[in-house]
């Protein structure tokens, strides 16, 4: 008899431990539907040991396909070349590849060594300042005996809008300017008529304005 009751109260007490359980693991499941996140940390970046004290490396790429730079502004970080450095980039020691002109981020792939394809970031100028220099070169071909490159007045407009963003860099810090300085920009419209993605913003760069100055100082 006495076996027997401790045999059934066992029995009773591992059913609903199992019952109890499966609902626990139902109940847990249907919660964590509704409150499950996923936070990124530097342990779910790999399975390699990690101390208390680590840092996170920080790498991968920092500016995308699109994306408005200027000179210096790193575009990938990196260790070795998981990206190759393609056109208006240069590439550092530690193989950060950064930005060696105005304009946007353009990802890339190409053929490399034994067949192997290869990524490449580059940035190509922006069509307005590409525009603007022609025009500048064509005008000055035709009034001066030593006319610049349509290259050095792409760098000298190039330099002017370093020098613009630096202007509202500095305001921003001042507290004057709340937004990117990188998107500010108001460059000429489209061949078409169209308004490109920089009329957006403000304050407005005066191509004009731009224009003289990069004739002044060519003289």
């Amino acid at each position: 008899m006495l076996p027997s009751f401790w045999s059934n109260q066992h029995g009773a007490i591992s059913l609903l431990r199992g019952a109890a359980g499966v609902a626990l693991q139902q109940g847990s499941e249907e919660l964590g539907a509704w409150t499950q996140h996923r936070t990124a940390t530097k342990k779910a970046g790999g399975t390699a040991k990690q101390s208390v004290g680590s840092h996170p490396k920080h790498l991968g790429m920092k500016m995308f396909d699109g994306e408005l730079v200027f000179p210096g502004m790193i575009l990938v970080r990196q260790r070795g070349t998981k990206f190759h450095p393609g056109e208006n980039v240069g590439l550092g020691r530690d193989h950060t590849i950064f930005a060696t002109n105005v304009g946007t981020v353009r990802v890339s792939t190409g053929p490399g060594p034994g067949g192997k394809e290869r990524r490449y970031v580059n940035v190509e100028p922006l069509p307005e300042v590409l525009t603007l220099a022609s025009a500048n070169a064509r005008a000055e071909a035709a009034s001066s005996n030593s006319p610049m490159s349509i290259r050095s007045h792409q760098n000298a407009i190039v330099e002017e809008l370093v020098k613009q963003r630096a202007q509202v860099k500095r305001a921003i810090l001042r507290g004057n300017v709340p937004l990117e300085p990188a998107l500010y920009f108001n460059l000429p419209t489209t061949p078409d008529g169209k308004l490109t993605w920089l009329e957006r913003t403000r304050p407005h760069l005066d191509m004009a304005k731009v224009a003289r100055a990069v004739q002044q100082k060519a003289r």
